[in-house]
């Protein structure tokens, strides 16, 4: 029913901006630097996400106030920016975090405060093990099945490689573990 009525969602019911008190949103992501470049784009995405949901009632009728940060590829960077955004801009929750090579240093610090994180990288485990983290896709396992079995039933290819890199070590070698098991 929410998907019919709902403009944000497509609906045909006419858009009444969010009008209660702001919620504070935040996103820790790799934005400087050679991934940076990368992953840069993520801050206009994530701005016309809330600017579009804002025109549409926002967070039940809460405005978003979208707090982004760069944390430089730099694990200590990250946890320190998560935590002051928890502690100073008393973020509520995190949205779309891509931290390739920053997660594991943000995953204690979100534990000890409650704060989750919706959507990420789906680079590595710790994206499925941690429960205040909520990716939106699936696991390395699961893709690595999902390459396997496309490469031998869909296009009956009897030999399968990979190449991984070595610029994001973990996530690249949980994947290759996720193909070799």
């Amino acid at each position: 029913r929410t998907v019919e009525t709902a403009p944000i969602f497509g609906g045909k019911a006419a858009c009444k901006p969010a009008h209660l008190s702001p919620v504070n949103i935040g996103n820790v992501s790799t934005l400087s630097g050679v991934l940076g470049e990368l992953f840069s784009p993520v801050r206009s995405a994530l701005e016309t996400f809330a600017t579009s949901q804002n025109a549409c009632g926002g967070l039940n009728g809460h405005r978003i106030n979208l707090i982004v940060d760069d944390d430089q590829g730099d694990p200590a960077t990250a946890s320190t920016k998560v935590q002051q955004m928890i502690q100073n801009k008393k973020v509520l929750a995190f949205v779309g975090n891509i931290q390739l090579l920053t997660v594991d240093a943000v995953a204690p610090v979100i534990r000890k405060y409650g704060v989750p994180i919706l959507g990420s990288d789906l680079t590595n485990n710790t994206w499925f093990t941690n429960p205040l983290m909520f990716p939106q896709g699936s696991s390395v396992q699961s893709m690595a099945y999902g390459y396997i079995d496309a490469a031998l039933n869909h296009f009956k290819t009897p030999n399968i490689g990979q190449v991984w890199c070595i610029e994001v070590p973990r996530a690249c070698e949980q994947m290759e573990r996720a193909f070799q098991e």
